[in-house]
């Protein structure tokens, strides 16, 4: 994962491909093996094998270099790893058994909030606006309970998918694990969201994790996409 070029524009390989997120204009786009090539040579990612003013001139026509070309890119995540395997198939929803087990009604009313506050933001301010509940810690860990959760995390799991149940809305796993970040904040966890991608076909996922592991989710994700964002990282 790269936290690349310019402010909130993060680079991800998916075998040969990149994949660029914009998160201020909520986008995507998958390059060819051809262009990533290109853009991780002009950019500095790979060592480039030419540096004619050629190769810099077909790469100013490419999205990524809208704004010119940036040959400063974060190497503290600059690696290429070709071990995704992907998947065929991402229609991410809750199951029954994924309602099983034991909740807690506050945390249930309490995700009802964070759910509408989520909801709202990503509709009325789309990506940016999650990233920056996230990041700004609006709804910061409480002092009480920092380092001390006060409720198991499969209860907070269970409790968070029955009140997507509830909700008017089809909540995605994007307004899921932001939601479960902030959520997670109320009872002391310092939960990460992930977001992960495939390239073709192209598929974006995300996911929470803590400490690592993996948290209501299946724990081979990482195995099937190629993280593109990280907030463990993002700080």
């Amino acid at each position: 994962m790269y936290k690349h070029l310019r402010c909130d524009v993060f680079v991800a390989w998916f075998g040969p491909e990149l994949v660029v997120f914009d998160i201020a204009n909520d986008s995507y786009v998958v390059y060819s093996e051809d262009e990533s090539r290109l853009i991780a040579e002009v950019s500095g990612m790979l060592p480039s094998i030419s540096h004619s003013e050629g190769g810099r001139h077909r790469a100013r026509r490419l999205p990524i270099f809208k704004d010119g070309l940036y040959p400063d890119p974060d190497h503290r995540f600059s690696r290429k790893c070709l071990n995704e395997r992907g998947t065929s198939l991402n229609c991410w929803r809750i199951r029954k058994e994924d309602l099983h087990g034991s909740f807690s009604l506050v945390a249930v009313m309490r995700a009802l909030r964070i759910l509408l506050r989520v909801h709202r933001c990503s509709r009325e301010e789309r990506m940016a606006g999650l990233i920056r509940l996230l990041r700004g810690g609006r709804i910061s860990i409480s002092s009480g309970t920092a380092n001390n959760p006060s409720i198991p995390r499969d209860q907070l799991v269970v409790s968070l998918n029955l009140a997507c149940m509830i909700f008017p809305r089809r909540t995605k796993c994007l307004e899921w694990a932001c939601t479960f970040v902030l959520m997670g904040r109320r009872y002391g966890y310092d939960f990460d969201m992930v977001i992960g991608v495939q390239s073709r076909p192209f598929f974006a996922h995300a996911w929470v994790e803590l400490n690592g592991e993996i948290v209501g989710d299946k724990r081979d994700r990482r195995g099937q996409f190629s993280p593109i964002y990280d907030t463990a990282t993002d700080r």
